[in-house]
C-alpha cells in the first residue's frame, strides 16, 4: 500500500471514501487535489439490524424507504434464547463491540465502567463482543486487575446472535481513539438502542444529535 496507493490515487478519476473525516486525511496526507474527486458514500447495514426483511439484488439498488428500527419493548422468543445462553437480561447490560486491540481504547472504557456505583454496575453488566486482536497486554492486566468487576467478554459472535445482542442492550460504548467509520456504532442505533462514542472524528460525524460524546 505506502508503494502503490499515492500513485493510485492520482490515477483514479474518482474515489470513494466512506467519511468526511476520510476525505480530510485524503487531502491532509495527498493534496488538495484529492477533495476534489473524492466522493463520500457512507456504509450501510444489513436489513437484520433495521428488523426488516434482506432486500433482494434489485431492491438493493433503489431508495426504498428503510424500514423503521425496532424499538424493542420484549424480547423475541430467539432472542430470549441467545440472552439466556450468554447469562444475559433483555435492556440489563451495556455493550461494547470490536476486535480486542488497543486503538479501541477498552482500558479506558474498563476504567470508566470501574468506577460506576455499584448498584449501577450490579444492574447493567458490562459485555465485550469481538475476537482478539494485537497488544493485548495491557488490556489483559485491566481484565485481570477487574476480574472481581461483572465484566463479561463473550468473543467472536455471528451477525445472527450479534443484532439480538445488539437490540437488548441498555446503551453501547464505542471510546475508540481512531475510526474511518464505526460500523458498530451505526448497527446499534439501527437496532435502537442508544450509543456513546468519543470524540474521534469518524464518530462525531457518525452520530450527530442523535448520540451521546464522551468527554475526554
Amino acid at each position: 500500500m505506502n508503494e502503490h496507493l499515492p500513485a493510485s490515487l492520482q490515477q483514479a478519476s474518482r474515489i470513494v471514501v466512506v467519511s468526511e473525516f476520510v476525505r480530510d486525511e485524503m487531502q491532509a496526507l495527498f493534496g488538495s487535489g484529492m477533495a476534489e474527486k473524492t466522493v463520500v458514500v457512507r456504509n450501510g447495514v444489513s436489513a437484520r439490524f433495521l428488523g426488516g426483511p434482506s432486500p433482494s439484488p434489485q431492491a438493493s439498488l433503489t431508495r426504498a424507504p428503510l424500514p423503521q428500527a425496532p424499538l424493542l419493548q420484549a424480547p423475541s422468543p430467539q432472542a430470549q434464547q441467545v440472552l439466556a445462553r450468554h447469562g444475559l437480561h433483555h435492556r440489563g447490560y451495556l455493550l461494547s463491540v470490536g476486535a480486542l486491540e488497543p486503538r479501541k481504547n477498552l482500558v479506558s472504557l474498563l476504567d470508566a465502567y470501574a468506577a460506576l456505583k455499584p448498584s449501577i454496575k450490579a444492574q447493567f453488566p458490562l459485555v465485550l463482543v469481538g475476537p482478539k486482536g494485537w497488544h493485548l497486554k495491557a488490556l489483559e492486566a485491566k481484565l485481570q486487575a477487574l476480574r472481581h468487576e461483572p465484566i463479561h467478554w463473550l468473543g467472536y459472535l455471528d451477525e445472527h446472535e450479534l443484532q439480538m445482542l445488539y437490540a437488548s442492550a441498555k446503551a453501547f460504548a464505542y471510546l475508540s481513539v481512531y475510526e474511518g467509520f464505526g460500523l458498530p456504532v451505526l448497527e446499534s442505533m439501527a437496532c435502537g438502542t442508544p450509543v456513546l462514542v468519543s470524540q474521534a472524528q469518524a464518530l462525531t460525524e457518525l452520530v450527530g444529535d442523535a448520540g451521546l460524546v464522551a468527554e475526554t
